[in-house]
């Protein structure tokens, strides 16, 4: 039965350690609360990091020790502050390590050392979490509609006759396809607004070699 526990026990500690850039702590602490849930659901993962070995808070403010400069921070390897700390409930926290030394020094500006806890599923929350230098989230649109304009059949359409044309966009057309033998012949009506008009082309050729041109006409 002894044997067994202290199986259990190393397969966690090994378990802790894989989700580290540090391994385990060599002169701060780790509080495991993955079989304390009970206990850890009573209190904020705030409340949590203040009765932890090594901690000290003030208000708001987390230190390590005696350190003038305030604990830095993070949630699955993320920066949060310390609102975003007392949002977390306890049991949605797996461990917590407070480091200091070499440990902090892993960490970019921690001069105040660090306080790093991990979730359970990875995804407690994205609210006041500073994102690492050089990280931008990007939604990708996928697949894109072109975008559609108006054309008026003025020939054809007899209800347009009596009707004033204001378009401002005359005429938009998302796929052109061109050869070098013959022209590639492009009409289109005009609005009622005398003034400038400009026409802009953009393409690739089949060697991939961008086009882009711009022309202007006069409507009077």
């Amino acid at each position: 039965m002894i044997a067994k526990k202290q199986s259990e026990e190393e397969k966690r500690e090994e378990e802790m350690n894989s989700l580290t850039d540090y391994g385990e702590p060599m002169n701060g602490q780790r509080l495991d609360l993955l079989n304390d849930k009970h206990s850890a659901s009573t209190f904020t993962a705030f409340e949590i990091v203040s009765r932890m070995n090594f901690v000290n808070t003030l208000g708001d403010s987390i230190f390590i020790r005696r350190s003038r400069n305030t604990a830095k921070i993070v949630l699955d390897g993320l920066e949060i502050n310390e609102t975003f700390l007392r949002s977390i409930q306890g049991n949605e926290i797996s461990f917590i390590d407070v480091l200091i030394g070499s440990d902090a020094a892993t960490f970019s500006n921690a001069s105040g050392g660090v306080i790093a806890l991990y979730s359970n599923t990875g995804n407690v929350g994205s609210k006041n979490i500073k994102k690492k230098p050089g990280i931008i989230d990007y939604n990708a649109k996928g697949f894109y509609n072109a975008r559609q304009f108006y054309s008026p059949d003025h020939i054809n359409d007899f209800e347009l006759i009596n009707r004033s044309d204001l378009r401002t966009t005359l005429y938009w057309l998302p796929n052109i396809k061109t050869n070098n033998k013959t022209a590639t012949e492009i009409s289109f009506f005009t609005s009622d607004i005398k003034s400038d008009y400009i026409i802009e082309v953009e393409g690739i050729s089949a060697n991939g070699q961008p086009i882009h041109a711009i022309k202007t006409f006069n409507v009077e």
